[in-house]
């Protein structure tokens, strides 16, 4: 990250130059993720530690498995099915490119920390003989309580928790979760960058990336029946009205999906009511 930014009230932000060499040097993807908060932003619980990607997204996808469970009796032509819960699962690709040596060291250094993220916080215990040379000594690490990798992720309002603001930082509205399966690649036709204060270091100038995030929610996502005051009738509502993905014209605001509203058919339709009107001579 750049400079110093409070990671519990400010979005990420990613620096527009390499160095005072460089000050003349712009990426404007830079400036458009800081201006528009284009970045996925994750912070560790366990570790405290945050990193924030530009959002060069390969892959954004979603899945709700139900885990059915499947029962089959005797004089029944088909199972019976039953709901055990809904497993979501987020799988998130992006593109790290780099267009100069500083942001190369910049993307490795970043998926180097998010690698570390996913490890636990533990004790560590030393058995055996004295620290110095010839001795023996071995050191044991125990997950401490609470110390289990768990990670809250942000992306605008497509990746959000209850508290919707799109700007909003991992650690305050965040999607608390899991991450799993991160694996990157160094993409080898894009070439390397090599510093020339380095002695034989390399630094991709793409990086690709994907990893699996599993959310858990705090707020259940459910059905509830409520009685109408001075009715007979019930209402049933969500609990999480923004869920899974937050947009500003939510509850009642949008047409119903069956009410065959398109913008096609309005247009179509107030046409023919100005039409109507004008031919009236009213």
């Amino acid at each position: 990250m750049a400079d110093a930014y409070s990671p519990e009230t400010q979005p990420a932000h990613f620096p527009t130059h390499a160095r005072p060499e460089n000050a003349k040097f712009t990426d404007y993807s830079d400036k458009m993720a800081n201006q528009h908060g284009l970045y996925i932003d994750i912070y560790a619980l366990h570790a405290k530690a945050r990193v924030a990607f530009k959002a060069f997204l390969t892959s954004f996808q979603d899945s709700f498995d139900t885990s059915l469970d499947v029962s089959t009796f005797v004089g029944h032509v088909e199972p019976i099915r039953k709901m055990r819960a809904v497993d979501r699962q987020m799988q998130i690709g992006l593109d790290l490119p780099a267009s100069n040596v500083f942001q190369a060291k910049l993307n490795l250094h970043n998926v180097g920390l998010l690698a570390k993220m996913v490890y636990p916080l533990v004790d560590t215990t030393h058995v055996g003989g004295g620290q110095g040379p010839g001795t023996w000594n071995v050191q044991r690490a125990h997950v401490k309580a609470g110390g289990d990798p768990i990670f809250k992720v942000k992306f605008k309002n497509l990746i959000t928790g209850p508290n919707v603001n799109p700007r909003g930082p991992a650690l305050i509205d965040g999607l608390k979760g899991y991450i799993g399966n991160i694996s990157y690649s160094f993409d080898l036709p894009s070439g390397f960058f090599n510093d020339e204060g380095d002695t034989g270091f390399l630094y991709p100038q793409l990086i690709n990336l994907s990893f699996s995030f599993f959310p858990f929610n705090e707020k259940v996502p459910a059905w509830t029946q409520e009685v109408d005051k001075g009715s007979d009738g019930k209402t049933i509502r969500f609990t999480r009205e923004n869920y899974p993905y937050a947009h500003t014209s939510a509850g009642n605001v949008l047409l119903n999906s069956w009410a065959a509203a398109t913008t096609d058919e309005m247009n179509r339709v107030n046409e023919a009511r100005l039409t109507q009107t004008l031919g009236s001579g009213t």
